[in-house]
């Protein structure tokens, strides 16, 4: 937790110190100095990849009828990305044409299940989140197309949910990267606007496992890449 308070301190003194001013272009479009974001979003890519490959190299990639009670089978390994993850941003307008913004939220990064049809029947499920904590320096074209970078601080865990509730096996570790985001904005003259973003979110690679189902059969310790992308949509307010 200590290492998240940097990040967003240097963010937010330059927002607090930078005496910009409000100003007027030609087409009457006046730049707000502060806005607020809400965004909600899917992850692409992430450690389900390399997981995907590793369950599969280990067996876990077989065939299920479904058992009694199921008409049709499924194949694995299989991800389910269905969760959704949010933001919460603080922007503020350092002046022609540059913009800084801090933002924080959790981001699902996907669940994973494999499946091997051994006497058994043993099943893996493992599931990975990330907390995101980040300063974004931008290129600000009228609050209408921003594109920009910082560094990042993220607070990841990958665990393993196949084993039952109290008995899982949890991976937890921090990394410090960096984000790089394109955002869109809509209208760009009303104080309340929709926001499109797109970020590319470097984390690297990290050693977790080993991942043991609940016949003590698995993999073993694994190095799988955690960068990942985020779309998502924002609604903000402008003041």
């Amino acid at each position: 937790m200590n290492k998240q308070i940097p990040i967003l301190l240097i963010g937010i003194s330059l927002i607090i110190h930078t005496h910009a001013q409000e100003f007027d272009h030609s087409d009457n479009i006046t730049i707000k100095r502060w806005s607020i974001s809400g965004y909600i979003g899917w992850t692409v890519g992430g450690p389900c990849t390399d997981l995907s490959d590793k369950l599969t190299y280990y067996g876990y990639d077989d065939y299920s009828t479904g058992g009694w009670f199921s008409s049709s089978g499924k194949d694995y390994p299989r991800t389910d990305r269905s969760t959704p993850s949010w933001l919460i941003g603080l922007n503020y307008n350092l002046g022609i044409p540059f913009s800084i913004a801090v933002l924080g939220g959790k981001s699902h990064l996907g669940e994973i299940s494999g499946h091997k049809s051994d006497a058994l029947l043993s099943f893996i499920r493992i599931a990975n989140t990330a907390a995101t904590y980040t300063t974004i320096f931008s290129y600000n074209d009228h609050n209408f197309f921003k594109i920009g970078m910082g560094p990042a601080l993220f607070n990841v865990k990958t665990w393993e949910q196949s084993r039952g509730i109290g008995d899982e096996i949890t991976h937890n570790f921090q990394k410090i990267g960096f984000i790089a985001e394109i955002r869109i904005q809509v209208p760009n003259k009303s104080q309340f606007y929709f926001e499109l973003n797109g970020q590319y979110r470097y984390i690297g690679n990290e050693s977790v496992g080993p991942f043991i189902d609940r016949y003590n059969e698995g993999i073993p310790e694994i190095e799988i890449n955690y960068n990942h992308g985020f779309i998502g949509g924002a609604f903000g307010i402008r003041f």
